[in-house]
């Protein structure tokens, strides 16, 4: 990881692959997959998928835990320029999964 980057000029200079990744199951802006499981939901979503199609459960590793050097709140990391990028480039995301900014920068 190059660390001489901020987080700013990293989001905004991110391929958008990285910031969202609607590609993969939308097309013209349409949604083309039967079922959208969210990161922080993501064994319970897989579980319900699996027994819809009669397959057993599977057990997700925990393969990025403990990876941040910081714990601080994700807000803190954001100004109003990044916060405003992501809401217009996860307006989808954000609108079908009632996500809202969690502001603890003061």
């Amino acid at each position: 990881i190059d660390e001489s980057i901020s987080f700013s000029d990293y989001i905004k200079n991110a391929p958008r692959k990285l910031v969202t990744d609607q590609d993969v199951y939308m097309i013209d802006g349409k949604v083309v997959v039967d079922h959208i499981i969210k990161f922080e939901d993501l064994q319970n979503g897989l579980d319900d998928v699996m027994q819809k199609i009669g397959l057993p459960k599977l057990s997700l590793p925990r393969a990025k835990g403990g990876t941040r050097k910081k714990k601080e709140h994700y807000s803190k990391l954001y100004d109003d320029e990044t916060r405003d990028f992501i809401a217009s480039q996860c307006a989808f995301e954000i609108e079908r999964f009632g996500y809202e900014f969690d502001d603890q920068r003061d």
